[in-house]
């Protein structure tokens, strides 16, 4: 059966790109009518998941560069490659627009079922989600993307952690790409927990990360983790958690800069909230 590989390698962004593009050529793959594959070799991923890591790290030639490139590939792109027994694609983001007349939703059954069966972190009672993404500029490991900065200013944390708080929440998973972020709320937020306590981005093929992949597993788990969850907050803007969110189909809340708590949306967001 001719294939559709899906490559990741670094500089794509993280897990929420990943499983964005994943998503878009899982589409591709089935308006095609091949079979999808899934290349890790060029990036530690390919630890974690060695069935997607056959064969030693070498150049690999793409066939589409969909890299950024967002609603600009569909499947009519690939019409001139179809004698190809392979197609090798990179891509790290999804557009209901792109993917011709395939159902997308079957794949957030998949995600964690088949392609990523990662083990579940079991939670005995219901929790809702307060995530925090800083931004690379704070990030040692990012050093390749210093002028990202989601939170805008650190001084936003303490007024959205009172914000929270009067929820009255009584359960909260406490997610950040930052380790001191994360401490700060578990102290805060009361009946608070986490599941990755030293987040590491995968963005960048930064010295140490051969040596964070129980970090980059637990990252993972908390993905899932979120999907599971009653609702997600978000201090900032992050595809993290807007795509655990998609995947469980969960209500998501974003504070903007001027510290207002909001419902979140997006053309993809509100594609899926429209989904039977």
């Amino acid at each position: 059966m001719k294939t559709l590989v899906f490559l990741y390698t670094y500089r794509m962004g993280g897990w929420g790109d990943l499983l964005k593009g994943l998503h878009t050529c899982w589409c591709w793959a089935k308006a095609t009518k091949r079979e999808l594959r899934i290349d890790f070799r060029l990036h530690v991923f390919g630890q974690l998941f060695p069935q997607y890591s056959i064969g030693p790290p070498t150049h690999v030639q793409l066939t589409v560069n969909a890299i950024d490139k967002v609603g600009l590939v569909t499947p009519e792109t690939l019409v001139p490659f179809s004698e190809q027994k392979e197609i090798i694609i990179a891509c790290n983001w999804f557009d209901p627009k792109a993917i011709g007349s395939v159902d997308p939703l079957p794949f957030f059954q998949e995600c964690y079922s088949t392609l990523f069966p990662v083990p579940r972190t079991r939670l005995s009672v219901p929790y809702h989600v307060l995530h925090c993404r800083l931004g690379d500029m704070y990030l040692k490991e990012a050093f390749a993307c210093k002028t990202d900065n989601r939170i805008n200013s650190l001084g936003r944390l303490g007024t959205i952690i009172e914000q929270y708080k009067a929820l009255g929440h009584p359960r909260t998973l406490v997610c950040s790409d930052s380790a001191p972020v994360i401490e700060r709320l578990l102290k805060d937020i009361p009946n608070s927990f986490c599941v990755c306590p030293k987040p590491y981005h995968i963005a960048y093929p930064s010295p140490g990360i051969q040596g964070r992949v129980e970090d980059i597993q637990a990252m993972i788990q908390e993905h899932r983790a979120i999907s599971e969850s009653m609702g997600v907050y978000m201090m900032s803007y992050s595809g993290f958690p807007i795509t655990a969110a998609m995947i469980g189909g969960l209500p998501l809340k974003i504070w903007s800069e001027q510290c207002v708590l909001q419902d979140y949306s997006d053309s993809m967001v509100e594609y899926f909230k429209l989904r039977p």
